[in-house]
């Protein structure tokens, strides 16, 4: 048997080799080859995710209510609120992104149509009080 770092015949018996003092490997008794198992290793904890798209409901949503608010007065501001909702369950069923911007649509769209329902009840009971002469 021959060292197996400078190749140098080895006296039987010997732990290490007489010239460089590298240490002999034992020879394994030989055992039956086992068939080789696939390994299957789940995906690294830390591996990064892929990009999701945003859904197009919830950037919608937003856009609908706040646009809704300035342009209508917020009369239409509750469609936002609506398409958010939508949104929130389109999310939920296919894993896209845009669940800040779903709710984000959702609490803008029933707050400024809350305001505006607010807005007309002061205006009709500022109504009914006034003495016009009726």
């Amino acid at each position: 048997m021959n060292c197996t770092n400078c190749q140098t015949q080895l006296n039987p018996g010997s732990s290490f080799c007489a010239n460089c003092g590298t240490p002999v490997q034992a020879a394994a008794p030989a055992a039956p080859a086992a068939p080789a198992q696939p390994v299957v290793t789940p995906g690294a904890p830390y591996a990064p995710r892929p990009v999701a798209s945003t859904n197009g409901l919830a950037i919608a949503s937003l856009v609908v209510s706040i646009a809704a608010g300035l342009v209508s007065c917020g009369t239409l501001s509750f469609i936002g609120a609506i398409l958010g909702h939508v949104a929130l369950n389109q999310i939920k069923t296919s894993r896209q992104g845009g669940r800040g911007l779903a709710i984000g649509g959702i609490v803008t769209g029933w707050v400024i149509t809350g305001i505006w329902v607010i807005v007309i009840a002061i205006l009709i009971a500022a109504g009914a009080a006034s003495n016009y002469g009726y």
